[in-house]
C-alpha cells in the first residue's frame, strides 16, 4: 500500500486495511472507515459531521481500460461493500480509498469542494495470480450442444448438465481423460487461436497470455502471431510439450472439476 495520488491542498493520509472474499465472478471487498480518521473528522473540532463525508474506493485497470468508483450510502455505517467483475479486470489492478467532502467545507484555512478529498486512505495494488488458474475450465451448460467461450482469464467449454455428470463419472477412464483433452480442448484450442492476433481484444486474458507466450517459442520469433495455417502446429505443440503454466490445464482437463 502507498499514496500514489499527489494533491493541490494538504489532505489527511491514513493506511487503511481492504478485506478481500473473491467469488466465482467477482473480487469482492469492504473497507472500514479507521477510528483514527474517524476521529479527527466526527469527534475533533473540525465541525464536519457524517452527514458530511462518503468514504470512496476508485478502481483502476491499466489493461482492460476499466475504471469505476464506488461510493458508501451511508458513512455512519463506516464501511463500503463493493463487487469488481473478474472479467473487467486483467494483470494487475489498484484501488485508491479517500473521504471526500459531500457539500464546501472549509478547513484549515481552505476550502474545499464538494466531492474534492478530505483524506487519502491509500493506493492499494492487487495482481491477479494467473499461475493457480487452469487454461481450460468445463462447466455445465443448459444447451443441448456444446459451446466454448473465451470472454474469461480460462478457456470455458460448456457441456449439456446430463452429458456433463456422466463424464464427471466416468472421469478417470483413459478414453474420457483423451476425449477431453485431445478433441474438446484441442477444438477449443483451435478456436481460441482465431482470436490470437494482433489488437484481438483478449490480451489482458491469461489464456491469451498463454498461447501467445507458447506461439513465441514455437515461431522463433519470427511472426509476432500466427496465421490460420499454423493454428494446429501450435494446439499440437502445446498439447505434447506442456509448460508448467499449462499443466493446470491437463488436471482441469483430466479431472474436470470434483463431483459435487
Amino acid at each position: 500500500m502507498k499514496y500514489s495520488v499527489k494533491f493541490p491542498y494538504d489532505v489527511l493520509k491514513h493506511s487503511l486495511r481492504i478485506n478481500g472474499n473473491p467469488s466465482e465472478d467477482f473480487y469482492e471487498y469492504e473497507i472500514s472507515l479507521p477510528p483514527a480518521v474517524h476521529s479527527v473528522f466526527i469527534n475533533g473540532t473540525s465541525g464536519i459531521g457524517f452527514t458530511d463525508i462518503n468514504l470512496v474506493a476508485e478502481v483502476n485497470c491499466s489493461a482492460t481500460m476499466y475504471r469505476k468508483c464506488f461510493i458508501s450510502e451511508d458513512i455512519e455505517d463506516k464501511s463500503l461493500n463493493f463487487k469488481i467483475p473478474k472479467k473487467a479486470v486483467g494483470v494487475n489492478f489498484e484501488i485508491d480509498t479517500m473521504i471526500v467532502a459531500k457539500r464546501p467545507i472549509p478547513l484549515d484555512g481552505q476550502r474545499i469542494e464538494k466531492g474534492m478529498p478530505l483524506a487519502h486512505l491509500g493506493s492499494h495494488k492487487y495482481k491477479i495470480d494467473k499461475s493457480r488458474i487452469g487454461l481450460i475450465e468445463f462447466e455445465v451448460s443448459k444447451a443441448k450442444d456444446i459451446s466454448y467461450l473465451f470472454n474469461s482469464h480460462t478457456i470455458k467449454i460448456q457441456l449439456p448438465e446430463e452429458v456433463y455428470k456422466e463424464l464427471v463419472k466416468m472421469k478417470n477412464r483413459p478414453e474420457i481423460k483423451h476425449f477431453l483433452a485431445s478433441q474438446l480442448a484441442q477444438v477449443a484450442l483451435l478456436e481460441a487461436c482465431q482470436l490470437l492476433v494482433e489488437n484481438g481484444g483478449s490480451n489482458h486474458l491469461a489464456w491469451y497470455e498463454e498461447l501467445h507466450k507458447r506461439w513465441v517459442l514455437l515461431s522463433g520469433g519470427d511472426k509476432d502471431y500466427p496465421d490460420p495455417e499454423d493454428h494446429l502446429s501450435l494446439v499440437n505443440h502445446i498439447l505434447q510439450e506442456p509448460s508448467l503454466t499449462f499443466a493446470h490445464y491437463l488436471i482441469n482437463t483430466a479431472k474436470i472439476e470434483k463431483d459435487e
